[in-house]
């Protein structure tokens, strides 16, 4: 819980303690914390480990995020319009995750204006990320991509499996391999 109360920031220990209070541990086992064609109504904080967002065209998985450790993470528009996420989300390695129901956090940011300010930052935070993203996927080859998410985000890079992180990459394992062991020889 210190995470989130980083994240939080300075705010009153009363607020903080009833927002504290709506965060429950994800006692599950399973991995998958959303499924395709169900409805997200959690807000999922990844306290450790790491949180993969999967959507499918045409029978092929691709990767559009990866939440780290202190990070959040939901189908977002199915968390936000209510509607059936076309998106999977599930947990690897050794993950540990709370989550906050969307009617309780609605309840806080209605009662708060400083948790409706966190939540509008979250908000614009995933919008700003997704516009990086695609700015990269047009802008730079693989091999530039690449080295951009390993100066920025290592931890993910070194972390996650071969095969989802070359459909982040918006490749195939084999050019990521590639492109690996050419970086390791200038290295």
């Amino acid at each position: 819980m210190d995470n989130i109360k980083q994240l939080l920031g300075q705010i009153d220990e009363s607020i903080l303690q009833d927002v504290l209070k709506s965060f429950k541990p994800w006692s599950s086992k399973k991995q998958v914390l959303i499924n395709k064609g169900s409805f997200a109504d959690k807000l999922f904080f990844i306290n450790r480990g790491f949180a993969i967002l999967k959507f499918s065209v045409d029978s092929k998985e691709w990767v559009r995020h990866i939440a780290q450790s202190g990070e959040f993470i939901t189908s977002v528009e199915s968390f936000v319009n209510n509607v059936i996420s076309e998106e999977t989300i599930f947990a690897i390695g050794d993950f540990n995750i709370y989550y906050i129901h969307r009617d309780d956090l609605n309840t806080l940011r209605n009662k708060y204006q400083e948790i409706d300010k966190i939540y509008t930052s979250f908000i614009t935070k995933a919008l700003i990320d997704c516009q990086h993203r695609i700015m990269d996927l047009l802008c730079l080859n693989a091999e530039e991509y690449y080295e951009k998410l390993l100066k920025e985000k290592n931890t993910i890079m070194v972390s996650i499996p071969q095969y989802e992180l070359a459909s982040y990459l918006g490749i195939k394992p084999q050019s990521l391999s590639r492109i690996r062991s050419l970086s390791r020889s200038v290295s």
